[in-house]
């Protein structure tokens, strides 16, 4: 089993960076008539992670390590939705969405690819801090044309769970010391939102820190 038997020391590191997200769904026309396009959005990224951390001791021969991830991520989108009213006229719900989350992330498998080559593989656990809305277009099939259509009451998920996919690799300053460039992957598996804009989530993240070896 490919679980972190490489003997990895106790690390801890701090980074932060840039993250791009993408809203998606299943089905670009979730009932006949109806579509959605979405534009991706930036924001940001700032936490901690903690790898090396053994399951079981060390006198077991399948010890095996995980990895810990705390982070603060910030991040945007645009979601363009539109509904053919058939005799009524079609409507149209365009909005850009920002959130704020906590995440926890949890990566069981860890390989030591190529030197200072890593590459992790968890779940990750996001936790709603703030969310707001801002409506750029607003109509309903089912009110008159030219009337404003009521302010959409959209509710937000407020725990999601995705899968988390790191690369990283570590430029050695000193026996202890290292700075870690990364990537990471995150596909939500839970939507977003609910009702007519459940939409989910996947994120890339371009991070630079620091790290300490114990």
């Amino acid at each position: 089993m490919l679980l972190c038997g490489f003997g990895f020391s106790q690390q801890i590191e701090l980074s932060g960076g840039y993250c791009n997200n993408h809203y998606y769904d299943f089905s670009k026309e979730a009932y006949p008539g109806s579509y959605s396009n979405y534009e991706p959005g930036d924001g940001y990224m700032a936490g901690i992670t903690i790898s090396g951390i053994r399951l079981l001791s060390p006198s077991k021969v399948d010890t095996h390590f995980v990895e810990l991830s705390f982070k603060l991520i910030n991040y945007k989108g645009t979601v363009d939705m539109s509904i053919d009213g058939s005799h009524f006229g079609n409507g149209r719900l365009n909005t850009k969405i920002e959130k704020m989350i906590l995440s926890l992330g949890i990566y069981p498998l860890n390989l030591k690819i190529y030197k200072g080559f890593r590459w992790s593989l968890g779940m990750e656990v996001g936790v709603l801090v703030h969310s707001e809305e801002e409506i750029i277009e607003n109509y309903s099939p089912w009110f008159p044309p030219g009337s404003a259509a009521p302010e959409p009451q959209i509710e937000y998920t407020k725990v999601n769970l995705g899968m988390g996919n790191r690369f990283l690799y570590e430029i050695n300053v000193d026996q202890h010391w290292y700075l870690v460039p990364d990537y990471i992957f995150y596909l939500g598996f839970i939507p977003e939102s609910s009702g007519n804009l459940a939409v989910f989530s996947y994120r890339h993240y371009l991070n630079f820190g620091v790290g300490r070896r114990f």
